[in-house]
């Protein structure tokens, strides 16, 4: 499958796109019980094409890998060239010989709402527990002609994810990572900053959780749509004081 489905990005604008992998779930043997975990999805390198270089070009994050194409890569930075829709294509070729396909749907648009991650944007390192501000721009803006009424518009909301970053294979062998589900942040959050405590996450059940020390993006949803954008680049969460940079809230 390919991450996210699909997305909405202006001319000018990117997305990020992942090839994902989940493996089916072992067979028991024959006449015994067996507990059955379902495997973790994992990235995988795929031969990346768009239907409509015109409207959405590639530019492929993992140039080699073991397909030895230069369209090969885990993930791609997905440009928006021009007004129109485009499909991404991620080929997966097993090693047992099966081929796998998915297609995802990209959008492209001048007048094309986008959320623009302005911080963390790459490069930045945070201790763990220090105030640090989230920060992004949403370019919808609501016009209203001289002498006519126009209904306000409704409060806009993000959902903030914290995203694990798995460095990309540039060789011909390639590690398989067991991919962490995105943590979030936060949810229903208003205006176009946050301040974070940064490690502080929400589980699944809701409660307050820490996430380890590591390397990440973060990810800005308008929420409940798939309206995204995330870092640049990753940055790095680390609970020793040694080379750390400040965004702090208030700064």
């Amino acid at each position: 499958q390919i991450k996210p489905a699909s997305a909405s990005v202006a001319v000018g604008g990117s997305v990020r796109m992942q090839a994902i992998f989940q493996p089916s779930m072992p067979p028991c043997p024959v006449g015994l019980a067996c507990a059955q975990v379902m495997p973790a999805p994992y990235q995988v390198n795929a031969e990346w094409t768009s239907s409509n270089p015109g409207v959405a070009s590639l530019v492929i994050s993992t140039p080699n890998c073991a397909q030895g194409t230069n369209y090969c890569g885990q993930e791609v930075l997905v440009k928006g060239i021009s007004n129109g829709a485009a499909g991404i294509t991620a080929v997966y070729k097993m090693s047992s010989g099966f081929v796998l396909t998915a297609i995802a749907k990209v959008t492209v648009g001048s007048g094309s709402q986008t959320v623009t991650v302005i911080s963390p944007n790459g490069g930045e390192t945070w201790l763990k527990e220090t105030m640090q501000t989230i920060k992004w721009q949403d370019n919808f803006a609501q016009t209203c002609p001289a002498g006519t009424y126009c209904a306000s518009i409704a409060p806009r909301y993000y959902t903030i994810h914290l995203v694990p970053y798995y460095p990309p294979c540039t060789g011909s062998i390639c590690p398989l990572y067991a991919i962490h589900a995105p943590y979030v942040i936060a949810s229903s959050v208003g205006g176009i900053s946050y301040n974070w405590s940064v490690g502080k996450v929400l589980n699944t059940s809701g409660a307050g959780d820490v996430a380890p020390d590591g390397s990440y993006t973060v990810q800005v949803c308008q929420t409940g749509t798939d309206i995204c954008d995330s870092s640049d680049s990753y940055f790095k969460i680390t609970s020793s004081t040694a080379g750390t940079t400040s965004n702090s809230a208030g700064q």
